[in-house]
């Protein structure tokens, strides 16, 4: 866990097992070194966008987000070597350098027949949720606002 608001979450989630790591590189070191072993690291969003790194490191993917209720905006993600799935009620994580006003990013994405929410912003990259599972690939996704963008990983929703 990485960041108070994690290390908090995952305990109230899982106990008191999750080891606290200092900075978000090395939580996704670690991830990247424990594939074998399927290392996750749980990680604050935070005003530093650690999650802009996932676009370089195609091996590590968000396969949870913390609150997982519809109701919350997640806080805290969870990435791992694993790829995410479909389960019927995703939401999946989009990353784009596009300098354009995240409205107006909202408004290309919902012309593309996506429904996209921002999340996150930071070092010039902006992070958005996109509801269904989306994949990397989608036609959708083709065309969207940004030179620099991709598909990071999708979460279910309880």
């Amino acid at each position: 866990a990485c960041g108070a608001l994690s290390q908090m979450l995952a305990a109230d989630r899982w106990g008191l097992a999750a080891r606290p790591m200092a900075e978000a590189d090395q939580a996704l070191i670690a991830v990247r070194d424990g594939a074998a072993k399927k290392t996750r690291a749980l990680i604050d969003l935070s005003a530093r966008p650690w999650w802009g790194r996932l676009l370089a490191l195609p091996m590590l993917k968000v396969i949870a987000a913390l609150p997982d209720d519809a109701a919350g905006a997640p806080r805290a993600l969870m990435v791992s070597t694993e790829a995410p799935g479909p389960t019927g009620d995703d939401r999946t994580f989009w990353v784009t350098d596009s300098a354009w006003p995240d409205a107006r990013i909202v408004e290309a994405l919902s012309q593309a027949g996506l429904a996209a929410e921002f999340l996150s912003a930071g070092g010039g990259l902006k992070l958005f949720v996109l509801t269904g599972y989306v994949q990397a690939e989608d036609i959708r996704l083709d065309g969207a606002p940004g030179g620099l963008t991709g598909v990071i990983g999708a979460a279910p929703v309880f």
